[in-house]
């Protein structure tokens, strides 16, 4: 049976900072993956929503699950699945945090989510180790812990609940090597049942989803990138609710990316994941992950670093520089500084109809280049011939003592070439 390296050598070094909590990590988290957690992932299935779990099942595991299971209310076992994808995950952090004593960066725990065949977004983690005489739990080695697995519950309730149409899926692991036990919960959101389908195909073969909500919905928008445009259609539901679409990939052998948004107006994406015509699905994480660029020392220097950043792969595309606009950079800030501190109202007042507003959670330049990838971010910032910009971030509170590293909220407003340019906005 396989056993984590995380109960041998390194044990002692590491237990001070194993006590997880929720989603803590070591204050610089782990870009790649230990040559352990290769082989661990290297059973990565070759499609999406894969029906068997590619994790290792044991005993124990499956009386973790059912204790956690047991420990939801009924509202929020409705909305949590189990994803046997994401167990596969959870491993993957075991033993990843067991050879590198830290965390993965929350886009490497995107990149295993997609590798997994999972359809989720890496939403939070929970976890934690146990030893006789050592953790305080209760019976350690092997017998749960029914109150640390209530606690995890409740904070898996309360991302759930949070949100009327929020769904969850769920992976877990659990190992126990002499005295010493560790256990991963891994949560996404996940908004859809689907039928598998592969992540790799024929430059122009035909690309077949089968999708039904977890919650109705009047219509689905679809993107892929193609590279140096967007491809869109609007789907509409089929009489049991399910979205059907079949179409065929780019010809262009390469990596691309395929998006479901809501219905309008809001558009809020669903889903994301990456297709590979005509070459391999990658066994690592991209260089952007492994080896993230630097960002700015300070919330103030976020647009002015996102305006070159982008820049350079406008022109990379043929396009012009964005235009910066001072008016959309201050209501970007205030946003900011609103989003940073809980509070999340409307859009600021005065903002331009047709304006679209993004915020992120970053803690470094990594995140930026993850939400990149998105079709729906691509048209918007890169393939448009005029796009007018303003961006802020605002450190968030932490408490003292947590041991993950800054974070800040990073807010972008954005204006396409079919709105109206904001008052006082310079001329093109």
């Amino acid at each position: 049976m396989y056993t984590p390296h995380f109960f041998q050598k390194r044990l002692a070094a590491l237990l001070p900072v194993l006590a997880l909590g929720c989603a803590t990590a070591a204050p610089d988290s782990a870009h790649n993956l230990s040559e352990r957690t290769s082989a661990v992932i290297a059973r990565a299935p070759s499609v999406y929503a894969p029906a068997a779990a590619q994790g290792v099942a044991t005993a124990e595991t499956e009386s973790v699950r059912a204790a956690f299971e047991g420990a939801l209310t009924p509202e929020a076992k409705a909305r949590l699945h189990h994803d046997p994808a994401l167990d596969l995950v959870a491993e993957a952090m075991t033993e990843n945090f067991s050879d590198q004593g830290k965390l993965p960066s929350r886009s490497l725990l995107q990149w295993l989510f997609w590798k997994s065949g999972s359809l989720a977004t890496y939403h939070q983690n929970w976890g934690g180790w146990v030893g006789k005489g050592t953790s305080g739990r209760r019976g350690g080695g092997g017998v749960p812990d029914f109150a640390k697995l209530q606690e995890w519950a409740g904070k898996a309730a309360e991302s759930v609940n949070a949100s009327s149409s929020s769904h969850l899926s769920y992976g877990l692991a659990r190992f126990t090597a002499g005295k010493m036990t560790a256990e991963t919960i891994v949560v996404g959101w996940d908004y859809f049942e689907a039928k598998s389908f592969s992540k790799t195909y024929a430059p122009g073969g035909p690309l077949t989803l089968a999708l039904k909500p977890r919650t109705p919905y009047k219509e689905l928008h679809f993107l892929l990138d193609k590279g140096d445009g967007v491809e869109e259609q609007t789907l509409a539901p089929r009489d049991d609710g399910s979205f059907f679409l079949s179409q065929a990939v780019p010809t262009k052998p390469g990596r691309y990316f395929i998006e479901i948004q809501g219905p309008a107006p809001r558009r809020a994406t669903l889903l994301t994941v990456p297709i590979y015509v005509g070459v391999p699905e990658p066994t690592a994480p991209d260089d952007f992950i492994q080896s993230p660029p630097a960002g700015p020392p300070d919330p103030a220097g976020w647009q002015a670093w996102l305006v070159t950043t982008y820049n350079a792969e406008r022109a990379r595309l043929g396009k012009g520089p964005l235009e910066v606009d001072a008016r959309l950079g201050e209501l970007a800030t205030k946003r900011s500084l609103e989003l940073a501190s809980g509070q999340r109202g409307p859009a600021p007042a005065g903002l331009t109809p047709g304006a679209f507003e993004t915020d992120l959670t970053i803690r470094g330049a990594d995140a930026v280049f993850l939400n990149l990838l998105q079709p729906s971010v691509r048209q918007r910032l890169l393939f448009s011939d005029r796009v007018l910009f303003g961006a802020g971030a605002s450190p968030r509170p932490r408490p003292q003592e947590e041991r993950e590293p800054p974070s800040f909220t990073l807010v972008q407003e954005t204006v396409s070439p079919a709105t109206a340019a904001p008052a006082g906005a310079a001329a093109p």
